[in-house]
Formats: structure tokens, C-alpha cells, sequence
């Protein structure tokens, strides 16, 4: 079988995936064991996805948001999801997850 290989997004640079947890989850509830497997050990090798380990200073910061933004519904992991982009640089995250035109400066793809 051949591997799909990762669709580029038509934008000027890097873009954050949602995180593993939910994406592997949702493959594992709607389509099945195998392809939620599939899709993990493909993220863990960084064949569909690069990944970034959170730092203490993206926790601070994601705490720091948490606080700031408490008029808005941003998950904890959203806010660490803001901080390491803000750290990478990164202005695109390809996310269903509404929240993240909430954020300033970050561009969600899909829209």
C-alpha cells in the first residue's frame, strides 16, 4: 500500500497540527484501531508531522494566556499550543478547533 504523503498548505510558512492525543482518538473512534495505529507510529517516526517537545518557558507562557484570556474558552493545551508556536514562530495551525481564531496572529487552516 502506498503512504500518503502530508498535503502542503498554500501559506508562507511552518504550520501547527492539532496535537496527537486527539487526532489518533478521532481516527481511532471513526475508523478504526489499525488506522489509529497507523497514524500514530507515522507521527512518532515524523513522516506526517515534525514534533516539538513543550518547554518549561512555553508552560509559563501557556499559563500566562490561560490567565489573560479567561474571557475565552482556551483549554490549557490550546494555551501551550500558542506559546510554542509563538516560540517556533509559527503564524498557521491547521486545526478544527475554533479557538484558534481567537488567538492573535495565528491564521487557522482550515477555515
Amino acid at each position: 500500500m502506498a503512504r500518503a504523503k502530508p498535503r502542503a498548505i498554500d501559506h508562507d510558512g511552518p504550520c501547527l497540527g492539532g496535537n496527537c492525543d486527539s487526532d489518533t482518538n478521532a481516527d481511532k473512534t471513526a475508523r478504526g484501531h489499525r488506522l489509529a495505529v497507523r497514524v500514530a507510529s507515522s507521527i512518532l517516526r515524523q513522516q506526517s508531522a515534525i514534533l516539538q517537545n513543550v518547554a518549561l518557558a512555553d508552560l509559563q507562557k501557556a499559563l500566562q494566556v490561560f490567565r489573560d484570556y479567561s474571557d475565552h474558552l482556551f483549554s490549557f493545551v490550546d494555551c501551550t499550543s500558542f506559546a510554542v508556536m509563538e516560540r517556533l514562530g509559527i503564524n498557521h495551525a491547521f486545526a478544527f478547533d475554533s479557538h484558534f481564531d481567537e488567538y492573535s496572529g495565528i491564521i487557522r487552516v482550515p477555515r
